[in-house]
C-alpha cells in the first residue's frame, strides 16, 4: 500500500510540474488536461494524509493549499502567455494582473474588467469549476482542522482539570 500512495504523490506532482512546464510553451489545452489529471490525483494524496495522521487535517490542508496555488499559478501562466481581452481588445497583461484575473477566475468572482481571449474561453470555464470544486474542499479541510484543533483542547482542558482534582484529592487525603 505505501508504493501504491508513493505512485499517487509521485503522479500528483509530476502532472503539476508536466502542467508548468507545458503552460510557457503555449500549449493551454494539453496543459489543463494535466493540471486535471494532478488534480485527481491529490484528492487521493490528501485522503491518505488523514488517514496517515488518524484524521489530523493540518498537514492535508497545507499540502491542498499548496497544490491550489500551484493551479492558480498555472492557469495565471496561460493567462499571461495567451493575453487577456480588456475594453474589447487584445492586451499583454504583466505576470501580476494573470495572477490577479486567475485568482478572480478561480474564485468565480469575475469583475468584468477583465475577459479571456477567445482561443481559451473553454479554459476559463473548467478554472471556475475546478474553484468550486477546490473551495468546498478547502473549506471541508479547514473545518476539519478547526474540528481537530477545538476537541484537542477540549480534551487538554480536561487532563488539566483530572489531575488538578486528583492533586487537591491527594492533599485533602493526607
Amino acid at each position: 500500500m505505501a508504493t501504491f500512495d508513493a505512485l499517487n504523490r509521485a503522479y500528483t506532482f509530476l502532472s503539476f510540474l508536466v502542467a508548468l512546464i507545458i503552460s510557457f510553451f503555449g500549449w493551454p489545452e494539453l496543459t489543463v488536461i494535466f493540471i486535471i489529471i494532478g488534480y485527481y490525483f491529490s484528492f487521493y494524496v490528501v485522503a491518505t494524509i488523514i488517514g496517515e495522521s488518524s484524521g489530523w487535517h493540518h498537514q492535508a490542508l497545507k499540502i491542498y493549499s499548496l497544490i491550489l496555488a500551484v493551479i492558480i499559478t498555472i492557469f495565471a501562466v496561460i493567462y499571461w502567455r495567451c493575453g487577456l481581452v480588456q475594453n474589447g481588445e487584445q492586451i499583454d497583461v504583466s505576470f501580476l494582473t494573470s495572477i490577479y484575473f486567475s485568482v478572480t477566475t478561480w474564485t468565480t468572482l469575475g469583475y468584468g474588467d477583465f475577459s479571456p481571449v477567445e482561443r481559451i474561453r473553454h479554459i476559463t470555464s473548467i478554472q471556475a469549476i475546478l474553484g468550486y470544486v477546490s473551495l468546498g474542499v478547502l473549506i471541508t479541510l479547514a473545518s476539519g482542522y478547526i474540528n481537530n484543533m477545538a476537541t484537542n483542547r477540549k480534551e487538554v482542558r480536561e487532563h488539566k482539570a483530572r489531575l488538578k482534582q486528583e492533586r487537591e484529592q491527594g492533599e485533602t487525603d493526607s
